[in-house]
């Protein structure tokens, strides 16, 4: 009798446990109920069905942002809807109402969720401004925000024109092997540049010599994704070793150039105020020095900070290269608009390649008169957002609400607005499946709904260096279009639209759909071959 005893009760916990997970089961699955939601909210798998039915219908890597929009439009979903996959995953609530989106965004701002923090770790560590909360953020922000400031950003269009002259000459160098190039990759080194003048205040020379940081900062992109994601656990031990050696290679290599100019500044007799530093790194050291005069660099702070500036080389460079690949690629596709926007430069600026770079460093402003640029970076924008948040609902917060409507928001759950989603609403945007820059001017631009344009997200945790982007792009753009034809040369067409609210693909296959990284960025697969456009 008493041998049986551990047998009884292995037996008896082992009913517990599935006791408990049963009533888990119908308490979860009850809150759903009556919920907008997909339709198929199955009793043991929720919306399994219909999450992998949305993934699918898209090539293997797509971001996940295209399956909320996906769902939205097929099932002609509400503004808010309900996604439940326990026990896989948490509630999931998606907004794709601009005016519900701003409850959670900026009238009652909910905090990064738990998951961003999960999801970025393997590329910058852990703490990052992207993925913080509370006071730590308001530290994050206080030791890097300050180099993102319009003013400060608008007083280094000489020095982004200056990696763009550059830009410039590698693309006759690659008009004249004529060979098919990896333009994200080929971008990723003037954007990385000019980043690099800002955190550090030099160039990194990723354009002219190639820079192992940033080799090292893009190499960690496969495999953190494969460590997140992968469901083989030998593949998720080798691309974790590999991610430990670039990682420890990027925590070296910023360190000693933190240390290097600490030491410089400890030495200088008198220091530049805050307001004045050149670099966000120099502000950094400075508030360490004012703080703690005496205090050495030590370990903790230094791993603070670089986990910061990777947070920023990395997110940085990326949304502004995957935004001029993607807009270099519409303008191949729509020639008439390449043709408007060529005239455009030429009016506000000048014909001629040099004067063009005079009148940029004597008048930077002048860039603000890009209408017509301004239009196709915000049409790329809305087409390819880059940014994908996710939010918890603050202690006590059991609602989102707005003009007397009230939707419950469960503990824990990862609330989503989506931009991608938002700005592919046919309620908000007349033909959002074409590629239509004048939708941003004039009156139509003008009667816009104002919540509906969202890549950077908006109130207080939106894109600290949308500026820095927006001045990037407008002057990169600038620099080379005139003077290069693009074309994309490795698309395989397919032969009907793998969804219904857009049909690129139609054009140039499954490159027309972003995939994950760091953000949502262009296929690798993306090739073009560049020509001289007949300009001198």
């Amino acid at each position: 009798m008493f041998a049986r005893w551990p047998l009884v009760l292995v037996a008896s916990v082992g009913a517990a446990w599935v006791a408990q997970k049963v009533i888990k089961l119908i308490i979860v699955r009850r809150w759903f109920k009556n919920l907008p939601q997909p339709p198929g909210h199955n009793f043991l798998s929720g919306h399994l069905a219909a999450m992998t039915e949305a993934s699918q219908a898209f090539p293997p890597g797509t971001h996940p942002q295209y399956f909320y929009t996906y769902l939205a439009h097929k099932y002609k979903l509400p503004g808010i809807f309900y996604i439940d996959l326990w026990p896989l995953a948490v509630p999931q609530i998606v907004i794709t109402d601009p005016d519900i989106a701003m409850q959670v965004l900026t009238v009652n701002p909910f905090p990064k969720h738990p998951q961003i923090e999960v999801f970025l770790q393997p590329f910058t560590g852990k703490g990052s401004i992207a993925a913080s909360n509370g006071d730590r953020w308001k530290y994050n922000h206080r030791m890097v925000g300050g180099g993102f400031t319009a003013s400060h950003i608008k007083s280094m269009i000489t020095m982004i024109s200056e990696e763009g002259f550059t830009f410039h000459n590698r693309f006759k160098e690659m008009a004249e092997r004529g060979d098919p190039i990896a333009l994200e990759e080929e971008t990723s080194k003037a954007i990385f540049d000019v980043v690099g003048k800002i955190v550090f205040g030099f160039s990194l020379e990723a354009q002219k010599t190639g820079s192992p940081l940033l080799e090292d900062l893009r190499a960690t992109i496969d495999p953190a994704t494969a460590v997140l994601s992968s469901f083989n656990p030998i593949a998720r031990y080798k691309s974790w070793r590999k991610l430990r050696d670039i990682r420890r290679r990027v925590h070296d290599s910023l360190s000693a150039e933190i240390r290097k100019r600490g030491a410089i500044m400890k030495d200088e007799k008198e220091l530049p105020s805050r307001r004045k530093a050149k670099s966000i790194m120099d502000r950094i050291i400075l508030d360490r020095m004012q703080d703690e005069p005496n205090a050495p660099l030590n370990q903790a702070f230094l791993d603070d900070v670089i986990t910061n500036l990777k947070a920023l080389l990395l997110g940085g460079h990326g949304t502004t290269t995957s935004t001029f690949t993607f807009a270099i690629m519409f303008l191949s596709l729509h020639p008439d608009i390449l043709a408007r926007l060529r005239q455009e430069h030429d009016e506000i600026f000048d014909p001629d390649f040099e004067t063009t770079i005079e009148i940029i460093n004597s008048d930077p402003s002048r860039t603000n008169k890009l209408d017509l640029t301004n239009a196709v970076i915000k049409e790329t924008l809305r087409f390819y957002p880059i940014g994908f948040t996710i939010r918890s609902a603050p202690t006590g917060v059991k609602f989102i609400e707005h003009n007397g409507n009230k939707w419950p928001v469960a503990h824990g759950a990862m609330v989503i607005p989506s931009a991608h989603s938002t700005q592919m609403d046919t309620s908000l945007w007349k033909d959002p499946n074409c590629f239509r820059p004048d939708r941003f001017l004039g009156e139509e631009g003008a009667s816009q709904h104002r919540f509906a344009w969202r890549p950077f997200e908006r109130g207080p945790r939106a894109c600290i260096a949308q500026d820095l982007a927006m001045d990037e792009l407008r002057v990169m753009l600038l620099l080379v279009v005139r003077w290069f034809d693009f074309e994309l040369v490795n698309e395989i067409q397919n032969k009907k639209p793998r969804v219904g609210f857009m049909d690129l693909d139609e054009r140039i296959g499954d490159l027309a759909f972003q995939v994950v990284g760091m953000e949502a960025k262009p296929n690798k697969a993306m090739r073009f071959k560049v020509r001289r456009s007949g300009r001198s």
